[in-house]
């Protein structure tokens, strides 16, 4: 199959579209490696933090993986294990992100806010965990109450939603949850300031606040951080 679509599209860069890419048995990532190795051609995936091993890296690394992305979700680690039911340690991030750096793997992450009976100091975890391991690339997007969930009963039986809602994309639709201590204001103004607060230095912190604000000065404010943030990355601002 793999021969055939090369032979057919001749590819550049492949993204590989699977959200846990690594999380399979050490035999399948065996047998992929010897079918991918002759072509390595430069590709992006993703998988789950705890499957950042040095085995794993290096596979990657040797197959031409140029960019990966995880899902951190949320940076504090009881609120991660008891509502989330995600039980991985901050520290194996941090350790994750160390080798993909070894190994010359740029990488991003993914952020999600406004989580049923999260604060803002839970939030403030994820800025300073992001902080810590500095990623090539962030996304903030907003909690949605898919339907199936146990996140989506847990707000229904706390009122935070109704019963009979329809959950449409999560790029672009925003929810924000009654009884959840965030106006939906406030969780917008805060999705786009996060990778400031990542980025920018912590002396700048009162005017990114600021920039939280949906007013025309907030605006103002943000486009000035925004223009700040593009040349520390060094970045288009223009695209």
């Amino acid at each position: 199959e793999l021969e055939l679509l090369v032979s057919q599209h001749d590819p550049a860069f492949i993204y590989k579209l699977s959200e846990t890419f690594l999380a399979v048995p050490k035999r399948w990532l065996t047998d992929y490696y010897q079918v991918y190795k002759p072509y390595s051609i430069p590709f992006w995936c993703e998988s789950r933090p705890e499957t950042l091993t040095e085995d794993n890296i290096r596979m990657l690394a040797e197959l031409n993986c140029a960019r990966f992305s995880m899902g951190l979700e949320n940076g504090n680690e009881d609120f991660r294990r008891t509502v989330l039911k995600r039980g991985y340690k901050n520290s194996v991030l941090v350790e994750g992100c160390k080798i993909l750096r070894k190994y010359n793997i740029s990488f991003s992450c993914n952020l999600i806010i406004g989580f049923p009976f999260e604060t803002r100091s839970i939030i403030w975890d994820g800025i300073k965990l992001l902080r810590e391991i500095q990623p090539d690339g962030m996304s903030v997007f907003l909690f949605t109450p898919y339907s199936g969930t146990p996140l989506r009963k847990l707000c229904i039986d706390n009122n935070m939603v109704d019963s009979d809602i329809v959950c449409g994309d999560y790029f672009q639709d925003i929810y924000s949850l009654r009884n959840n201590g965030f106006t939906q204001d406030e969780l917008v103004g805060l999705r786009r300031t996060i990778p400031l607060y990542v980025v920018l230095p912590e002396k700048m912190y009162p005017q990114i606040e600021k920039a939280e604000k949906l007013t025309d000065e907030g605006n103002a404010e943000f486009q000035k951080l925004r223009d700040i943030f593009y040349d520390i990355r060094g970045w288009n601002k223009n695209i």
